[in-house]
Parts: C-alpha cells; structure tokens; sequence
C-alpha cells in the first residue's frame, strides 16, 4: 500500500528550487548528533528565505538550531527522540497560525542577516580594522 499524501516528482532544475521550497508547508531538515558537532546544513538558509517554518532534528549545540531556535523560525528536536518529532510534525500539521509566524520569523531573519549590502559593509569594517 502506498502513500496516498506524498507526490515523487522528477530532479528540479536548481532555477525551480525556490517554487519547490514554497510548495511545502513546512520544511524538514534531519542531521545526526554526531555529524551536528561540525556540519550546518546549507539548505538551512534556503529554508528560511523560503518563509515556511522549519522542523529540525539537530543537536541543539548545532549553529543551524541555535538560530532557528533565536529567531523563532521553527522546531528543533534532538535526533535521538522520534517521539518528539512525530509530536512537532503533527503540532505544525494542525497549527496553521504556527506555521505562518514561524514562517514569517524565517524570513525575516534571512532578510536581516543575508542582505549583501550589509555583509559587504561588515568585510570592508572589519578589513580596514
């Protein structure tokens, strides 16, 4: 028996990646303790200009929950607990309220912190420092 919620489509283009982000209403990212210590995944930040919430199940030391976590962006659960997940994934599903803040919290966080007037800025004060 198959899945009756879960459409497989084709590779997307990378031009397309933003029209598959909105699509979802919330995105999931997954990273064991162990690889959490060193590793952020770089589909973070595509997450949160996405605005849609975020479920992660990263260590809670890891800089991609530290800022999910400061921005209100989404969920963070420890990878260990599957219960806790199930738990969050099922509180997004039936809270669309929730879902719409933490998406807007996401967004504005990447408009604030990834605007490439304001990196450059910061390079060019500190390299003249």
């Amino acid at each position: 028996m198959g899945l009756t919620n879960l459409v497989l489509l084709p590779f997307q283009p990378f031009e397309q990646m933003r029209f598959v982000l909105a699509t979802a209403d919330v995105l999931i990212g997954i990273l064991e303790s162990s690889a959490g210590i060193y590793s952020v995944p770089s589909k973070i930040n595509s997450y949160l200009c996405a605005q849609r919430p975020l479920l992660m199940a990263v260590s809670s030391s890891n800089h991609a929950a530290k800022i999910i976590e400061e921005c209100r962006g989404g969920i963070v659960v420890s990878p260990e607990s599957i219960s806790d997940f199930i738990y969050y994934a099922n509180k997004l599903y039936c809270d669309e309220n929730l879902r719409i803040e933490y998406g807007k919290n996401a967004r504005f966080y990447a408009e604030t912190h990834f605007n490439i007037d304001l990196i450059t800025d910061e390079f060019v004060r500190i390299l003249n420092n």
